[in-house]
């Protein structure tokens, strides 16, 4: 174990930090780190009359320069320096500590040996019940998660080490990124596919529904680029307040008042055609305009949190602020263009009657007897906001859902005053065991304190990461380890 963690010090940790540059530091945990002992040999030390200050003195110039001036030489300037490295124990054990009256020196392995020691520990590592040395990539904040961690799998690969000495991923975050980045894709898929289906049937016009749904993703293009130079990352978060329904709410209205304009206006020239819709936009612009104002207007507030829930909420409403205001300029700018090029007015003589649509009759024939009885609306609205107020205060709340990555981790506890070889003993029984399971695909654990110690535990603590094979499994582990427990 000390050779291991002498090549996870001096070999894999600068290897991992040159080569990918979102890595701030590799801590390590687990093995010896390499020391050198110098045992004294006292009745040596006696009979030669050296004390330990003498050693001490000699020891503390070990690694030190020295100036030699310079040497002039053919109208050039050679500086001499003299670098004091021991490279090796024997040139340790082969320092004079002081000479003999005749003038014989008096070395280090004469009154003491020198070897190779591993320092003493407060954490440990193991995995799969084999003790190990673990490593853990730490990535420098504000870098994006997913270059890094392609950076680090491309870096692993690219290691040169011993060839005794194996590398292996035991946990890393691509898979969980992923299923993130799927999920936020087919959430916004499924909206927008939604969104296109509840146009047509709005619109009852299949080139108007496809022109108004173009507004989302030039808006989402649009938020994209403000996002990139506002820094602000493509998340769940961020990404998944965004109401594909608010995006085209403004290019909605604008677009139904110009074919509403378009069917009962007769319009014969191209002229016609492009008052009719610059008039039929102005008409709607301000309403338009102030309901998505006062939207943009409600997340307003969220600015004015600080901390944690700052931290998180911020980008969403940030995004969300931009994907409206895009909506709307592009609703204003782009879309009557849009509409003047591919929408063709219904052909017909002036004062023809318009032909309804079904839902129109149907509303139209419906909505005078429900405004005879403004009892029953109002009743039946109050029960029915009763009904899901209800509803409302049983569904329970949370700060933020809990997230599946498919795996567990296991944090056992020990007596206090266990020690870390005792703890590791006993930890790499319990790795045995739950490799028995054949639910779980590897584990390992971290004990106590690692060597850069941003997470300090006592050597009583162990956390063990479970990596399961299937996800759907998780209640069964979980019955199953605290039998063990």
């Amino acid at each position: 174990m000390l050779y291991l963690r002498t090549v996870q010090d001096y070999t894999v940790r600068p290897q991992i930090k040159a080569l990918v540059p979102g890595i701030v530091e590799v801590d390590s945990n687990g093995g010896y780190e390499k020391e050198i002992h110098i045992d004294l040999n006292p009745n040596k030390m006696k009979f030669w009359g050296i004390t330990i200050d003498q050693l001490i003195g000699e020891l503390s110039t070990i690694g030190e320069s020295f100036g030699g001036g310079f040497i002039e030489n053919d109208g050039k300037l050679a500086i001499v320096r003299a670098y004091g490295i021991k490279k090796s124990l024997n040139s340790l054990s082969e320092v004079t500590v002081r000479r003999t009256l005749t003038g014989s020196p008096i070395r280090v392995s004469d009154i003491a040996e020198v070897k190779e020691h591993g320092k003493q520990r407060l954490g440990g590592a193991s995995s799969e019940g084999k003790e190990i040395v673990l490593g853990t990539a730490m990535m420098l904040r504000g870098e994006n998660s997913f270059q890094v961690n392609s950076d680090l799998n491309r870096a692993v690969s690219l290691l040169k080490l011993p060839e005794d000495v194996q590398v292996r991923i035991l946990l890393e975050r691509s898979f969980l990124i992923h299923s993130t980045i799927l999920t936020v894709t087919k959430n916004l898929s499924e909206g927008a596919v939604l969104v296109i289906l509840t146009l047509f049937f709005i619109l009852y016009n299949i080139k108007a529904s496809i022109i108004v749904a173009a507004i989302i993703p030039g808006s989402m293009l649009l938020t994209a680029i403000f996002m990139k130079v506002f820094g602000i990352s493509a998340n769940l978060m961020s990404l998944g307040a965004i109401d594909f329904g608010l995006l085209v709410d403004a290019s909605i209205v604008i677009t139904e008042n110009v074919l509403t304009r378009f069917e009962r206006d007769a319009i014969f020239s191209r002229e016609e055609k492009i008052r009719t819709i610059l008039n039929a936009s102005l008409e709607v612009l301000k309403p338009v305009s102030f309901g998505i104002v006062v939207i943009m207007l409600v997340y307003v507030p969220i600015f004015t949190l600080d901390g944690i829930p700052g931290k998180m909420f911020r980008p969403m409403a940030q995004t969300v602020l931009f994907a409206l205001g895009f909506s709307l300029i592009l609703a204003v700018f782009f879309l009557p263009p849009l509409l003047f090029f591919f929408i063709t007015p219904p052909k017909r003589i002036v004062n023809q009657e318009v032909k309804k649509s079904r839902i129109v009759i149907l509303y139209e024939t419906y909505l005078p007897v429900l405004l005879k009885k403004p009892k029953l609306i109002i009743i039946g609205s109050i029960l029915f906001f009763l009904l899901t107020l209800f509803i409302y205060f049983r569904m329970g709340t949370v700060f933020l859902p809990k997230l599946m990555e498919g795996d567990l981790m296991l944090v056992i506890v020990r007596e206090g005053d266990i020690s870390i070889e005792e703890s590791l003993k006993e930890q790499k029984e319990v790795e045995k065991l739950l490799m028995q399971m054949p639910e779980i695909q590897s584990v390992f654990s971290r004990i106590g304190t690692s060597s850069v110690a941003n997470d300090p535990m006592g050597t009583f603590n162990a956390d063990t990461f479970i990596i399961l094979k299937k996800e759907s499994l998780n209640d069964l582990l979980e019955e199953k380890i605290g039998k063990i427990c």
